[in-house]
């Protein structure tokens, strides 16, 4: 009996909340990632094959130019403004979770 009274200590209220706020973090990763993709498959239909950018492979660099094209080139394109958005969505579950995690942890 003793053994499961503390086991049940394991999930208190902060152990919660930074499974859920790293949960978010993990959900904003992905979601950028697939943006991002998204964003290099609209670039490359308008691009000539020598002039395509790769799938593979993530930089600062690379994104950053991927977002320039996509802007230059779809103006009244919304995929940007989403990636933003799932990059805040990854800051704010990865800074709750370690708020979490060393104030309450």
């Amino acid at each position: 009996m003793a053994a499961a009274i503390a086991n049940s200590a394991l999930l208190t209220p902060i152990m919660i909340a930074r499974a859920v706020a790293f949960g978010i973090g993990l959900i904003g990763a992905l979601v950028g990632s697939l943006v991002t993709l998204s964003m290099i498959e609209e670039v490359n239909r308008k691009k000539p094959d020598g002039e395509r950018i790769s799938d593979l492979g993530s930089t600062p660099g690379k994104i950053s130019r991927v977002r320039d094209e996509y802007r230059r080139l779809y103006p009244a394109g919304r995929l940007h403004i989403y990636y933003w958005g799932s990059v805040a969505l990854l800051g704010i579950g990865f800074v709750g979770s370690a708020v979490c995690m060393f104030f309450f942890g």
